[in-house]
C-alpha cells in the first residue's frame, strides 16, 4: 500500500507488548518484528516521532525510553534484544505505568508532543474492570490508544474495544495470529499518522487472516446505506442461520455506524420480509448488536425476489440522497422463482444499488453470480465456506463494500447545468440499429439538447457521429455526422438531421470511436490550456454486439486515458453484451452504463434523465 506523508506533529508513541506465559517465544519475536516494521514507516527524529517500549506480564518492565536513542538503527537493534518475561496478563498495570510515568520528562517525553499508545495482547487481562478503568483514565489525560487483538474470536473483543480510543474504526485492529501482525504494520503506522493512509492500491492477495485492521481503516471514510437480507426460510438450517447472524456482526463491526455516517438495516425473510432494523432507526454498534442477538429464525418458503423488491422500494425509501446504497443478500441459493429473483436483482442494479451475494451451505457461487452487480466475476459473490490461505470472507466483503460505496456515491447536481464548459458527442452506428431503436436514439438526443434542465446551454457544444468510415484511412467526418456546435441547442432542426436507417447488424463502433478521437478529441489538443478547461463526454448507444471488439476496447481506452474523455454507454434491446458495455464505459459503471429498464414512455424518459444527470454532475 502507498502511504501519504505523516503529519508534521511531534508524537511520543509507546508500544506495550504482551510478554505473558500465554505467548510462545516465537510469537513474542513476531511482536518485536512488528514493532520494527511500524518503526520503519514512521519519521523518526527529535521533531517527529519518538518511540518508547515496555513489556508486561505479571509485572511491567520499561525497555526503551523516548530519548534513549538518536538513530533509528540503534533503536531497532535494542528492540531485537528485548527478552520474554512470562507470567500473568496484568494489562491494567501496563496502562497505569504508561499513564503515570511514560509521558513525563524523566522518561524523555516532550510536553508539546502527541501522546500515543499501541497495546498488543492475545486475550483478556487478569482484571478486566481495572483494565477498562485504567484505559479510560489514560484517554481522559489525552493519550490516544490503539488496541491490537491477536487470535481473539468474534464476540470476545469487548475489552480490546473498550481500551481503544474513538472512533473504534481507526483504533481497533484484529489479526488471526502473530505472523499476521506484519501485514498491519502499514495500517498502524498510517493510523498513528492521523489516519493519513491510502488504501486505494491494496491488493488483498496474501493478506493474513485479519478483518478489522484492514476493513475498518478502509471504511472509516465511507458513508453508505447498507441493507443485510438474511435468509430465514425452512431450507436454511437453524445453525446456518446463526452463522449468518455472526457473519453479519463481524462484517458490520468495521463500519463507522452513526446517524450521520454509515446506516445499516437488517431484514430477515422467508415467504415475506421482516424488518428488524431500518435505516431510519437509531444507528450505532450497540443497537445493531442488540437487534442481531434477537434475530428470529422464522422459517417458511424462500421468496428471494420479494425481499429484493422490498429492499429496493421500501428499505431504501428513507435513504439519503447522493449516498451509496448497497444490499448484502445472505442465502443458501434456494428461491421459489429464480426468473423473478434475477429480474428484481437487475432492477436494483438499474436503480444504482450495489448487490453483494453471500452463499451458505449448499449454495453454488456460479449460480449466485448472476444476481450480483458483476455477473462476469466473483468480485461481488462470496461463500462462507471459502477458504483462502491468509484472509477471511468478512474482511473481503467489508473492504469491497466500502470501495463500492465510493463508486456508487453520487455528486449533487449543480444549479448551473452544465457547470463546466462541455463537449458532448452522441455516437451510434445508424446502420446497426433497427427502426424502433433508431427512433429511440433520435428522440433521446433531440430531447436532451432541448431539455429545460440544461440551464447553461451556452457552455455546451453537441455533436453526432453515426456513420462508420469506409476504411481506417478515411476517418474524416461524413455528411451524416454533425460537428460540435452550440447552434443546435433547443432547435427543432436538430431532429430533422437525424434521419433513420433501417438495416440491423453488428455495430462498427471501433471506426466511430477512432473518428471521435482524431477529429474531435485528439490527445495533443487536450494538453492546450483552453481545452483542459472543457469536459469531454461521449454518449455511446449500444444495441447488438460490436465488430472487432478488442480494437473497440482499445479505441475506447485511448479516448479515456489519453484524451480524458468520459464514455457513457446506453444499452438498447436484449442482445447487447454486458461485458462489452463494461469494457467501453467509464467508471463507476452504475453512472456510465445507462440501462432502460421500463417499456414505452418510461423507457425513453429514463435514458433522457440519466444522460442529463450525467451532464449536470
Amino acid at each position: 500500500p502507498r502511504r501519504t506523508p505523516c503529519s508534521n506533529k511531534a508524537s511520543d508513541i509507546v508500544f506495550a507488548v504482551d510478554s505473558s506465559f500465554s505467548i510462545h517465544p516465537i510469537d513474542f519475536t513476531e511482536q518485536l518484528n512488528f514493532l520494527m516494521a511500524v518503526l520503519d514507516q514512521l519519521p523518526f527524529g527529535p521533531d517527529q516521532f519518538k518511540v518508547g517500549v515496555l513489556t508486561f506480564a505479571s509485572e511491567v518492565k520499561l525497555e526503551i525510553k523516548f530519548d534513549q536513542f538518536k538513530h533509528k538503527w540503534d533503536l531497532r537493534k535494542a528492540i531485537g534484544k528485548i527478552k520474554h518475561l512470562e507470567g500473568g496478563t496484568n494489562t491494567q498495570d501496563a496502562l497505569n505505568f504508561v499513564r503515570t510515568k511514560m509521558f513525563t520528562p524523566e522518561f524523555g517525553a516532550r510536553l508539546s508532543a502527541r501522546k500515543q499508545l499501541v497495546i498488543i495482547t492475545d486475550g483478556r487481562s487478569m482484571n478486566e474492570s481495572a483494565t477498562v478503568e485504567e484505559a479510560g483514565l489514560a484517554k481522559d489525560q489525552g493519550i490516544e490508544i490503539f488496541s491490537i487483538a491477536v487470535a481473539i474470536g468474534p464476540g470476545e473483543d469487548g475489552e480490546t474495544r473498550s481500551m481503544a480510543s474513538e472512533p473504534k474504526s481507526r483504533h481497533v485492529f484484529k489479526v488471526g495470529d502473530y505472523k499476521a501482525l506484519a501485514a498491519i504494520a502499514s495500517s498502524v503506522s498510517g493510523a498513528a499518522c492521523d489516519g493519513e493512509f491510502d488504501f486505494s492500491c491494496v491488493d488483498l492477495t496474501g493478506i493474513p487472516i485479519s478483518f478489522s485492521f484492514f476493513a475498518s481503516s478502509a471504511c472509516k471514510e465511507s458513508v453508505l446505506e447498507i441493507l443485510f437480507l438474511l435468509d430465514s426460510s425452512t431450507s436454511m438450517w437453524a445453525t446456518d442461520f446463526q452463522r449468518m447472524v455472526a457473519f453479519t456482526k463481524e462484517v458490520t463491526e468495521s463500519l463507522d455506524i452513526a446517524n450521520d455516517r454509515t446506516r445499516v438495516g437488517v431484514i430477515v425473510y422467508s415467504d415475506r420480509p421482516v424488518t428488524l432494523l431500518s435505516l431510519k432507526d437509531e444507528q450505532n454498534q450497540d443497537n445493531l448488536r442488540k437487534v442481531l442477538n434477537k434475530a428470529p429464525y422464522v422459517t417458511g418458503r424462500t421468496d428471494t425476489a420479494y425481499v429484493i423488491k422490498h429492499a429496493r422500494t421500501e428499505g431504501f425509501s428513507k435513504s439519503r440522497p447522493y449516498v451509496a446504497r448497497i444490499v448484502v443478500l445472505l442465502t443458501d441459493g434456494e428461491s421459489n422463482d429464480n426468473k423473478e429473483t434475477l429480474k428484481q436483482a437487475k432492477a436494483a442494479q438499474d436503480d444504482g444499488i450495489g448487490v453483494f451475494i453471500v452463499g451458505i451451505g449448499k449454495a453454488v457461487k456460479k449460480n449466485l453470480r448472476v444476481l450480483s452487480s458483476d455477473p462476469e466475476s466473483d468480485s461481488f459473490v462470496f461463500h462462507m465456506q471459502d477458504t483462502h490461505k491468509r484472509f477471511t470472507v468478512p474482511m473481503l466483503l467489508a473492504e469491497r463494500t466500502c470501495k463500492e460505496a465510493i463508486n456508487l456515491a453520487e455528486t449533487p447536481p449543480s444549479e448551473r447545468c452544465p457547470e463546466t464548459p462541455s463537449d458532448v458527442l452522441f455516437v451510434y452506428d445508424s446502420s446497426a440499429l433497427n427502426r424502433q431503436h433508431n427512433n429511440l436514439v433520435i428522440r433521446t438526443i433531440s430531447s436532451v439538447v432541448a431539455s429545460k434542465h440544461l440551464t447553461n446551454p451556452g457552455a455546451l457544444r453537441v455533436g453526432v457521429i453515426r456513420e462508420p468510415s469506409p476504411t481506417p484511412a478515411h476517418l474524416k467526418s461524413t455528411a451524416s455526422d454533425i460537428a460540435l456546435s452550440e447552434e443546435w441547442m433547443r432547435k427543432s432542426g436538430f431532429r430533422r438531421r437525424l434521419d433513420p436507417r433501417l438495416k440491423s447488424k453488428d455495430a462498427n463502433l471501433h471506426s466511430l470511436l477512432e473518428k471521435a478521437r482524431q477529429n474531435y478529441f485528439p490527445a495533443d489538443q487536450w494538453s492546450l490550456p483552453e481545452n483542459k478547461k472543457r469536459r469531454r463526454v461521449i454518449v455511446l448507444f449500444l444495441d447488438y454486439t460490436v465488430l472487432s471488439k478488442y480494437r473497440t476496447y482499445i479505441a475506447a481506452d485511448m479516448l479515456k486515458s489519453h484524451s480524458d474523455v468520459e464514455i457513457a454507454v446506453v444499452t438498447l434491446g436484449k442482445s447487447f453484451s454486458e461485458r462489452q458495455a463494461t469494457e467501453m464505459a467509464s467508471k463507476p459503471t452504475h453512472t456510465y452504463i445507462i440501462k432502460p429498464s421500463r417499456k414505452g414512455q418510461g423507457r425513453f424518459k429514463r435514458i433522457e434523465e440519466k444522460i442529463i444527470k450525467l451532464l449536470c454532475r
